[in-house]
């Protein structure tokens, strides 16, 4: 608006020779309009507020040229994050012209293991918003964008008679964890599934470069104990008798069997009371009466067998009689 002597925007003013004339130039800011310049017959006089024709004697000619008010539309983020202005990625600053929108859209960079924690407009938290929007801009505004890292989760499970260490856990986008399968006395592992795939009877495994939820899960077993062989059931006979020709004989019989049998197992066996002489005729058989049995060259004085198995074993019998006496 030009005011000539307190008249607004009047056009054209008649001013009688030798008087004063006093222009008034204003830019009205609720337009969102501010004086660029202010033109006095065809010059530049600079941005002016006032302007005053001392004893006119001649015609004059006044200019107000007015242009738009912008304002400072600023961003500031955190690491790994990301702000688009209007479609410009971390521009830092922009101006938007006075009434116009402006759009704000956050995110982070996909390989930066952030996320959104909170953005803050003009000292305002808004949460964990992905965009805003001002429909008109009437002054400056500013915002920043505050990230975090990304956690993701370790789902720890496992069967009975041992455990996984640690347990279930939260692990930073990148970072790599370690656990431990550790099965109870006398068990070992049995199977580990990562992700619900069998990835064998590890007694480690290592998460590297997190960037994903993941599921492990361990079974245990038994320890399969040594099996040893236990050879049995043979035996040796001797006898002397001088009414019988020849008078006296010896030999071994009996089925001599081998066996497997596991560690700590016990091992029971019972031999004959008595045993024959099997190349005697049928009409002077007689019996041969239990003497000891030896248990690796140990001698026992009980036909009846029951050891717990410790190594490899080998039983035989001794039968003998003397029908002299």
């Amino acid at each position: 608006m030009v005011a000539i002597n307190g008249q607004p925007n009047p056009g054209l003013v008649k001013v009688r020779w030798g008087e004063s004339a006093t222009c008034t130039f204003i830019a009205d800011p609720n337009a969102g309009k501010a004086i660029d310049h202010v033109s006095i017959d065809g010059q530049n006089a600079g941005n002016i507020t006032t302007w005053t024709f001392n004893s006119v004697k001649e015609n004059h000619a006044v200019d107000l040229v007015t242009k738009w008010i912008y304002f400072t539309v600023s961003e500031a983020h955190e690491s790994g994050g990301q702000v688009f202005i209007d479609g410009q990625m971390n521009p830092g600053s922009v101006q938007v012209r006075w009434g116009e929108a402006v759009t704000f859209n956050f995110d982070t960079n996909s390989n930066s293991g952030k996320e959104i924690r909170n953005v803050i407009m003009d000292g305002k938290s808004l949460g964990a918003v992905k965009t805003f929007r001002i429909d008109s801009v009437k002054e400056n505004h500013t915002c920043q964008l505050q990230t975090q890292w990304i956690y993701f989760t370790i789902q720890v499970t496992y069967g009975l008679n041992g455990h996984i260490e640690p347990g279930t856990s939260l692990v930073k986008y990148g970072d790599s964890i370690s656990f431990a399968m550790v099965p109870d006395n006398r068990y070992m592992v049995d199977k580990v599934y990562v992700d619900s795939s069998a990835v064998g009877p590890l007694n480690q495994y290592n998460f590297s470069l997190v960037k994903a939820n993941h599921t492990l899960h361990c079974t245990f077993k038994l320890i399969p104990l040594p099996k040893y062989d236990v050879t049995y059931g043979g035996y040796d006979f001797a006898w002397r008798d001088t009414n019988l020709v020849p008078n006296q004989g010896s030999g071994g019989g009996g089925p001599v069997l081998t066996v497997k049998i596991e560690e700590g197992q016990v091992f029971e066996y019972t031999y004959p009371a008595t045993v024959k002489d099997p190349t005697l005729p049928p009409e002077k058989q007689f019996d041969i009466p239990f003497l000891y049995v030896t248990i690796n060259g140990v001698k026992s004085s009980s036909r009846q067998i029951r050891i717990p198995i410790t190594g490899t074993t080998t039983i035989r019998a001794y039968y003998y009689i003397d029908r002299t006496q």
